[in-house]
């Protein structure tokens, strides 16, 4: 079975130490994985190894639809990377993310915002010196967050684009606030919001963009990786670069 199965078997489970959830399933794995259980790391750093290793031999960047929020910004030297899901614990708990996830999930199956291409993504170390914690990634800038035209207080805002202004409908979480940034990152099917901070910048979920098409609101074709497709033929105005997602 793959990792990312077995992850999702592990949810129902019940382990005394947190680190079982992902070590005793290793020897169900349908193919060699790396991960080797050692009860001397931390819960996080066994949660940041499970996601590098989907991100690099299974689902490649779909995992960070897995993974939300400002878990990274905290006080402690062994933060969980805002790219890496919780898959066992309650920092991903959260009844509005599913709530927006099950409002948009009908138009999800034709995201290909960030094409076909594998992953193109270096792991480094954070600032604490914890492994691989920091994901670097080749983002695409569509858009940063201006004026909110709607809230549905608790589920999902909708933005006006500062650079698009009223000809793009920027939907997303309710965490999310103007200055916030949207990036297609190549890989990932869907357009993800970032939060720039000194270290980097932080994941809070992904965006579903509309553009005005006439008198109704329709899927922007940067879902469909118009966005993406301009980047691979060498279009000048579309503004690339590596950011580094902690």
């Amino acid at each position: 079975m793959r990792l990312s199965d077995l992850m999702e078997h592990a949810r129902n489970c019940k382990s005394s130490d947190p680190r079982d959830m992902i070590y005793a399933f290793l020897g169900l794995m349908d193919r060699p994985c790396p991960i080797m259980p050692d009860y001397d790391v931390s819960m996080n750093t066994v949660r940041t190894q499970a996601a590098k290793y989907l991100i690099q031999k299974e689902q490649g960047m779909d995992i960070l639809a897995r993974a939300r929020g400002n878990k990274c910004l905290t006080t402690t030297n062994d933060p969980l990377p805002s790219w890496a899901p919780d898959w066992f614990g309650t920092i991903d708990d959260n009844p509005e993310h599913d709530a927006f996830m099950a409002q948009i999930h009908p138009e999800r199956q034709q995201y290909q915002a960030g094409g076909d291409d594998l992953p193109d993504v270096v792991f480094d170390n954070d600032r604490y010196g914890n492994t691989d914690r920091v994901l670097e990634a080749t983002c695409l800038y569509v858009d940063t967050l201006g004026s909110v035209f709607h809230d549905s207080y608790g589920v999902s805002k909708s933005f006006e684009g500062r650079n698009n202004g009223e000809d793009i409908q920027i939907e997303v979480q309710s965490n999310a606030q103007s200055g916030d940034e949207v990036w297609v990152i190549v890989g990932a099917k869907e357009p993800y919001l970032l939060r720039r901070h000194n270290q980097g910048a932080t994941i809070l979920g992904f965006a579903m963009l509309r553009v005005l098409d006439g008198t109704s609101w329709q899927m922007s074709p940067i879902m469909r990786g118009r966005l993406y497709d301009l980047y691979k033929v060498g279009d000048h105005n579309i503004v690339c670069e590596r950011i580094r997602i902690i």
